[in-house]
């Protein structure tokens, strides 16, 4: 369950490509790096709900929160709480497609990929046969 001190939410966005996982991430409009879609808690909303809102406006993915958060990381000072998403739809169009840059990554190359080395560290702990916590 998130937190008191978690203020973001974010997701692993996820599809199966044969036996590999592929990891979907997505551009900071700061600094260009890639990254999870994630953002700030609202209020009335879940961490999962925000993490599902976040997936369709920063990446354009819709598709189904598995179960309980797979961890935490923190990112400019802010603690993301990080569900998984098995992506069922990528949509060609999305809010904000024109700020941002998304791609799908093996794996390893989401891992590597990562800024934050906590992030590198959950990532690292997917399995394709299961994404999700457990």
């Amino acid at each position: 369950m998130p937190t008191p001190s978690d203020s973001h939410a974010g997701v692993v966005a996820y599809r199966t490509n044969g036996d590999s996982l592929e990891i979907l991430l997505v551009t900071s409009r700061r600094t260009g790096e890639w990254g999870l879609p994630k953002g700030h808690l609202e209020p009335g909303m879940t961490a999962a709900e925000v993490a599902t809102m976040e997936a369709f406006e920063e990446a354009g993915v819709q598709g189904a929160i598995l179960g309980e958060p797979l961890g935490r990381y923190v990112r400019r000072g802010s603690t993301v709480v990080v569900f998984a998403m098995e992506v069922g739809k990528v949509l060609e169009r999305w809010p904000e497609e024109s700020e941002r840059r998304r791609a799908w990554f093996a794996l390893d190359q989401a891992v590597a990929a990562a800024p934050e080395a906590e992030l590198k560290s959950l990532l690292s702990q997917l399995r394709p046969s299961r994404p999700g916590p457990g």
